[in-house]
Parts: C-alpha cells; structure tokens; sequence
C-alpha cells in the first residue's frame, strides 16, 4: 500500500501501487490506507514518481473508504516518522489509529525490558483529530525488529477506539523461533550464504564509520569509496576529445548518509559491502563549474544542512566554522585531469570540472539538489557495488588512511556536529 504516491509518470510501478486495501475480521470491514513522507524525494531516488500531501491524501481515500466501501475501521499504515504522524493524525478524518515507521521511533509505556532502549514517548502517543474530534493512536516499534509492535483495541460501533493495552515485544533469546519458519528458509539461507561469503577483497586497516566518523569530518570508509568512483573513471579517460588526460573526472562527491557501516580488518566478502552500501546507487559522472563546486562544499558545512556533511576525493579546502554559512569556505584547491603529472590547482569558478557523483546525491538527495541543477553532461556509470568489487580485488589489501583534505581552521566541534546529526547517526545504528 503506498497511497500519496502518483505513478502516473512510472507506469511500470503503477500496478503495484494501491490506494489502499480491505481486510476482514470478525464481520468488520477494516480500511488500511497507506502514505509516506513527502522527504522522500531527498532521501531516496524517486524518478518520476509524485509524493503527494500526507494529509490531504490520506483523509481522501480514508473518506471513499467509508462513503463508498462502507468501512467501519481505517487505519494508516505509514513511512514518515513520528512528528509527521502525530501531524496526520490530528488533521485526520476517520482514522483510528497510525502505525509508522522511517525514524526507527521506540515508544513504551512504564519499565522497558532492555534498559539501554529508552523509550521516545509512550506507547501508544495519543492524539486528538480537529476534524472530527476522534482519539487517534500513534504507534511505532524502533527498527530491524527488535522489537514487535503490540496493541489490543477495543472499539465502538462508530469506528473510535474507546480502550487500548499492549506494549513492544523484545524479540529476544526468550522468544522461541516458529521450528517450521525456520526449516523453510533453510535452503534460503544457504543459498544467500554462498553468495554473501564470498571474498571481495581484504583491509589491514579498520575502514571505519563508528561513531558517527562520516558524520564529523572525513571517514577513511569514504575516502576509500570516493577514491574508488575516481579509479573507475580513470579507463574513461578517452572520451575526451583531443585531450590528454589520465582520467575522466578527479573528483569524487558522495554523501555521508549513504555509509552504512564499518569494515574491520581482515576480508571483505560481498555482505560486507553491501552493509556499507546497500542501496544499489549507481556512481555516474556530470561536469560542474567551479562556483557550483564551491556551493556544494558551503552547504556541505552550512548550518542548514540536517543530512550530512559530503565525502571528497580530488578537492582540498579550508573550512572556518566560526563564520557564517555560505562563508566558511576557502583555499579550495582542484586536482588537475588534464596534466601528466597530477597535483592540485586552485580551483577556477568559471571553469567546468568533470565529478563523480552518486546519483542519490545527483538527485538532490540529503539537499545536494545544486548537482543536477547547475550541470551538464549526465553520464549515469554502473552500480557501486560493482564498482567496489572490482577496486577491491585491484588493490587489496586496502590500507586507507584519512586524507585530510578538508583542513578545520576554527569553531570546528566534533561534538556540536555529533549533536546536529544525532537522528541520523542513530537511525543508522
């Protein structure tokens, strides 16, 4: 159920994408309508799909649900985080309850069973709706079950909910695995394993993103990947025409929501990779100009930047976090494609460099939108994992140190920027 969604423009998706649906129970009609956030179009890569307004979709098929299908329930179903459910559920019509995900939000009431999983709010959140004055619950059970959601509704002839108990289960070594679920993923299992142990490659070093690492500063984790985008293009060097260059792009961008994890030393299998990588972007290639290069580093250290700093191969800079955004940028240094022996140049604002790019952030994703609207000559490369694979193999073992190419000069606070990106951080543990 994705209801919210227009795939008008993706007509391959169209016939997967439902309004919603009806389920029977104890001769009730029960309404589930679905929607997401509308953030999407920054987080993930939505091509031509429409996210539409959370409230307004939601209240038009929970009304056809009851007008024409003659529901007696609706829930919705949600991916947009608990502020924004706590939004719907108070301009909602005819919605009973709200069962969410996206924030990875642990709500309990009283003494939760793990005690280093402390609860956001409790469980359920109770919100009254301004349009028909309705109680709406709210409900949500962290992430990668951990725990599973629980609640018991009692209900009136009217559709409202008049009592409620349950809490989160902690799905723990006390739940007993279902014997019969287990022998049917068996030869599942087995068969992801042959593939998922695969040795891609090996590290001597930890390549590490604990900690929120990507998230203060440079990570050598994305100094190796973004030193990988640069060596993919490095065979591509004879697109340019009548040009001697030893590479096709030196400079690589790619944003720090987009790693996942840690590698520690020893072999990287192929699981491996897909724990740092998971969302099978492609890494391609666009040009820019150099004032375009200086925006991105500016957003990348601005104050209204809520993602996350980008990683960087091929640029040095100096950042001032002491001065205002849009200001704290300077002494951005290029390094040179077409020259014999590499080094770093100033960077020139008018002139027009090649980059490597992961198209999440091409896409305008985590608010990297200056990427797709100020360039020119898209080329979309291949997957990353691919990509990655084949730079393990080459260059095994993998020793990558940080590279210090961004150089803090002042008001630099690791702990202010673990504090500003804390959802996130969070949301990827």
């Amino acid at each position: 159920i994705r209801f919210g969604v227009c795939a008008s423009l993706e007509p391959e998706l169209a016939p997967f994408i439902k309004k919603s649906t009806i389920v029977e129970r104890e001769g009730k009609r029960i309404g589930i309508v679905g929607y997401v956030t509308r953030d999407y179009i920054n987080i993930a890569s939505t091509g031509n799909l429409r996210i539409l307004d959370e409230i307004t979709s939601v209240n038009k098929e929970a009304d056809r649900l009851v007008r024409e299908d003659k529901v007696d329930i609706v829930i919705a179903l949600s991916h947009a985080g608990v502020d924004l459910d706590q939004t719907v559920a108070k301009a909602s019509k005819h919605v009973s309850i709200v069962v969410g995900g996206h924030s990875h939000t642990f709500l309990y009431s009283g003494k939760p069973p793990c005690p280093h999983d402390k609860p956001k709010g409790p469980y359920p959140i109770v919100v009254t709706s301004s349009v028909d004055n309705r109680q709406v619950l709210v409900v949500q059970a962290a992430a990668y079950s951990r725990y599973l959601g629980l609640i018991h509704l009692q209900y009136n002839d009217k559709g409202n909910i008049v009592s409620w108990r349950g809490d989160p289960i902690l799905l723990d070594k006390h739940i007993q695995e279902d014997p019969h679920i287990v022998k049917a993923l068996e030869p599942w299992k087995e068969d992801v394993n042959k593939v998922g142990k695969q040795v891609k490659g090996d590290s001597a070093v930890l390549l590490d993103a604990s900690h929120g690492a990507c998230f203060t500063g440079e990570c050598n984790v994305g100094a190796m990947l973004t030193q990988a985008m640069i060596n993919e293009e490095i065979p591509n060097a004879g697109r340019i025409d009548g040009a001697k260059s030893w590479t096709y792009a030196s400079v690589a961008f790619l944003n720090s929501g987009g790693i996942r994890t840690s590698i520690p030393e020893g072999n990287i299998t192929y699981e491996d990779v897909l724990e740092v990588i998971p969302f099978e972007d492609n890494w391609s290639t666009c040009e820019l100009r150099g004032i375009a290069i200086r925006y991105v580093l500016e957003f990348s250290a601005a104050d209204e930047n809520s993602k996350g700093p980008i990683q960087v191969a091929g640029i040095k800079a100096t950042i001032d976090m002491s001065k205002p955004s849009y200001s704290r940028v300077s002494d951005i240094h290029v390094l040179c494609s077409d020259c014999r022996v590499p080094r770093y140049l100033p960077l020139d604002s008018t002139k027009w460099y090649r980059i490597a790019v992961n198209d999440f952030a091409y896409n305008g994703g985590d608010g990297y939108t200056m990427f797709k609207k100020h360039s020119r000559n898209y080329r979309q490369g291949r997957r990353d994992t691919k990509i990655l694979f084949e730079y393990l193999q080459k260059f095994s073992p993998i020793v990558q140190d940080i590279p210090g190419n961004v150089v803090h000069k002042a008001g630099f606070s690791p702990r202010t920027l673990l504090q500003k990106y804390a959802n996130i951080i969070e949301r990827i543990k």
